[in-house]
């Protein structure tokens, strides 16, 4: 059975190619810029980056989300265990670098206690409502590979400063309640992507709302009924 969108880069792909409809294909090298800005990216070539750099759907309420740091592992994760670093490429937090200790996140609600501390290495936040975020560093050839996780509380819907004007939980959440959004993907996307710039000094100008667009077409297609 082919792989979902999400799953992998040719399922998503292939969902891409069914949304624009059978004479936008990516079977001819003529076609890709065109193909790419069907979905309101510049070309090609920025299409694919964003293809490869996605967030992936390990199920239905966990999504991963990987990027190779060009720094040393223990820079890395002071920009993790850092409260006032991690806000610099997530959103305002506030807590101590201890397991157990309290947290508080913006949006507002998103608070919980650091289920899992290892020094340098891994560090997971659960929330009271259930759900959690975990962040991990492995070295890779002199630099820091960094994975994020975030699971979604089964019973989580869509919070309504979220919502994009629709009122049906079908079309904001296509998994349904405890399945992941389209601005939570693009956030995750964009937040690890200022995660690299601290260290690349290079920022990924992406077209937010393209993202968000697009991010929608691949989750519906991952959540579809066989």
């Amino acid at each position: 059975m082919p792989d979902r969108a999400l799953e992998s880069i040719e399922g998503s792909i292939a969902c891409l190619e069914a949304a624009a409809g059978r004479n936008m294909t990516c079977s001819s090298a003529v076609n890709l810029d065109a193909f790419a800005n069907t979905f309101a990216f510049e070309d090609w070539s920025a299409l694919l980056t964003f293809l490869h750099e996605s967030v992936i759907l390990l199920d239905k309420r966990t999504a991963q989300i990987t990027r190779v740091l060009p720094t040393d592992m223990r820079t890395a994760w002071e920009f993790l265990a850092d409260s006032k670093k991690l806000s610099a490429w997530m959103f305002p937090a506030e807590f101590e670098s201890r397991a157990g200790a309290p947290f508080n996140f913006a949006p507002e609600g998103w608070h919980g206690k650091i289920g899992v501390f290892e020094e340098g290495r891994e560090l997971r936040f659960d929330a009271v409502a259930g759900g959690w975020t975990w962040f991990s560093l492995d070295s890779i050839d002199g630099e820091t590979m960094f994975k994020l996780r975030d699971y979604m509380a089964p019973d989580l819907i869509v919070p309504d400063d979220a919502r994009t004007g629709t009122d049906s939980l079908a079309e904001e959440q296509p998994g349904g309640e405890g399945t992941h959004w389209q601005g939570v993907l693009s956030g995750w996307h964009c937040g690890v992507d200022d995660l690299r710039s601290e260290f690349s000094g290079v920022n990924q100008a992406w077209d937010y709302e393209a993202l968000t667009r697009l991010y929608k077409i691949l989750i519906e297609d991952y959540h579809r009924p066989y």
